[in-house]
């Protein structure tokens, strides 16, 4: 009795927890090797506890289901997502365990496309006519479904079954084809059909050829990228290290804070270089206050001092995050900000105003609510959260050496299909891409890695090298080939002198199409196999 009673425990909510963890260990977690089959092993557990195409004898036990895939993203939440609690202890004065127990309801958003999988099966089981719906629960079609979920669910962080194929980088030559979502696809699928030939003792032994295949196109077009070829361009990262009390105070108007966040960017930016700076970059939010920079461009008011005098100084370009005015202005200071990048470029009358690039992908929670027309009133009642206005346009930046830029503001960096919509709506390829973040609000955790590992598949996706500027690490340059330059670690205060060697380049594939690559080939492949089953069928009939 006390035997079988552990038993149904230890299956019914242990498993799920490690297949969670399981699921983490594809991810960079601190001072722990990256596993790379260890998500997909999670996968595979968790799904053969819900008895995924053993629909025919289950029993439909939506409460027990969900609670099954609710402890398997507890369990991601709490090995990879340590940063969520962490923040609600400093940020929220929340204490242990109070802020594990909060932080627990992240767990609803971090891996929603398994959810969206149980209400998928839950649905299905009611309708009568099976056959009408057949489709769906193939594995290949089950495959792409949990691609989609992937792609559309909202997620705290967007980690996605084929993020962990970048530990093979150079050796991932389809990323620029079909970016994550392929791999995913490929990944799911080979979980699925191990899954079905468990349930049904029945192989599928053609797909070992799509899968071979995949895996050889990826070794035998190995991404490339030589960062000694084309023109040079003499960057330089300012990681000042700010910590977040110093920062906010400064915000304030803390005379004494502003002083000290001041005199760290002039010591950094003006430091001595070996060689010419072309282009000097400072991170999110870097200037406290609140600036219009309508007034610099259309009236040619003055620029701030401190900008002019790194100018004469350093005749270098500089790029900086901060806050925009924006049009309109409310009691509750609703959406009266931009989070903003401004690029200021060095010319033969000095320094002058460029264009402005305001964030358009805002963190829910952080810098807004998700709930649309409700966000005002409830904006009036939650106070601690920033509420920045959404920004619109998608700027392409020029530095005075004719090379191109655009700019994505932290989070942004994380949604591939974002990143898409702002190449495609510039009107040039641009040479590289800078993403300018603040990862200090979530303590030295795993955050600043994972942060860092999937940016970096916007690199190989788009052939795009780019430009990492933090206010407290991690600093470097992504390559498209899944290479890193030298890099300022978390909690340094430190320059980074690199020079980006920087060429024209061409839209990829997945830069083109995007999803639909991945689409293409679920239709090519489930076209392929449903004529093989139905010539077998025929051949069998044909024996009878």
């Amino acid at each position: 009795m006390i035997r079988s009673m552990i038993k149904k425990i230890f299956l019914n909510y242990i498993v799920p927890l490690l297949a969670g963890c399981f699921y983490a260990f594809g991810f960079p977690l601190k001072e722990i090797p990256l596993l790379f089959f260890a998500p997909m092993l999670g996968v595979f557990v968790v799904c053969y506890g819900i008895n995924l195409f053993d629909l025919t004898v289950r029993k439909v036990d939506l409460k027990k289901d969900l609670l099954r895939i609710f402890l398997f993203s507890l369990g991601g939440c709490f090995l990879g997502y340590n940063w969520v609690p962490e923040t609600l202890r400093i940020f929220g004065d929340i204490v242990f365990p109070f802020n594990y127990m909060l932080g627990s309801l992240a767990s609803f958003i971090i891996l929603p496309q398994f959810f969206a999988l149980i209400f998928t099966l839950y649905f299905y089981s009611f309708i009568k006519q099976k056959r009408i719906l057949d489709f769906l629960m193939k594995p290949l079609s089950l495959a792409l479904l949990m691609v989609l979920f992937e792609e559309f669910l909202p997620q705290i962080f967007p980690t996605h079954l084929g993020h962990p194929y970048l530990i093979f980088a150079p050796y991932l030559g389809l990323a620029p084809y079909g970016g994550v979502p392929l791999f995913s696809l490929l990944s799911f699928w080979a979980i699925f059909e191990i899954l079905k030939f468990i349930r049904t003792k029945k192989i599928n032994k053609w797909i070992f050829l799509p899968i071979s295949f995949f895996i050889l196109l990826n070794i035998i077009m190995p991404l490339r990228f030589n960062p000694e070829e084309g023109k040079g361009l003499q960057l330089r990262l300012a990681q000042v290290n700010i910590e977040s009390y110093l920062k906010l105070a400064s915000e304030k108007g803390n005379s004494d804070a502003v002083r000290e966040v001041f005199g760290n960017y002039v010591e950094l930016s003006l430091r001595p270089s070996e060689k010419p700076i072309d282009l000097l970059i400072w991170p999110e939010t870097a200037y406290p206050y609140t600036v219009e920079s309508k007034l610099w461009k259309n009236t040619g008011k003055a620029l701030p001092t401190l900008f002019i005098q790194i100018g004469q100084k350093t005749r270098a370009d500089l790029v900086w995050g901060g806050y925009e005015v924006a049009a309109s202005t409310n009691e509750n200071d609703f959406e009266t900000t931009y989070n903003a990048l401004f690029h200021f470029a060095y010319t033969d009358v000095g320094m002058i105003f460029n264009d402005v690039y305001h964030k358009i992908r805002l963190i829910p929670f952080g810098e807004t609510l998700p709930f649309g027309p409700l966000n005002p009133f409830l904006g009036s009642v939650i106070r601690n959260i920033s509420y920045f206005k959404k920004g619109e346009d998608f700027k392409s930046f020029t530095t005075r050496k004719e090379s191109r830029f655009i700019s994505v503001i932290c989070y942004e960096i994380l949604f591939s299909s974002f990143v898409r919509e702002y190449l495609n709506k510039v009107e040039k390829p641009p040479h590289f891409l800078i993403n300018l973040t603040n990862d200090s609000w979530y303590g030295d955790t795993n955050e600043p890695l994972q942060h860092l590992f999937l940016a970096k598949w916007r690199a190989l996706e788009y052939d795009l090298p780019i430009v990492r500027s933090t206010n407290s690490g991690i600093s470097s340059i992504l390559y498209p080939d899944g290479s890193e330059s030298a890099r300022l670690p978390y909690g340094v205060k430190d320059i980074l002198d690199l020079e980006l060697k920087l060429k024209e380049r061409t839209p990829t594939i997945y830069e083109r199409f995007g999803l639909w690559i991945t689409m293409g080939v679920w239709f090519i492949l489930s076209l392929i196999f449903s004529v093989r089953w139905k010539n077998l069928r025929a051949i069998n009939r044909e024996d009878e």
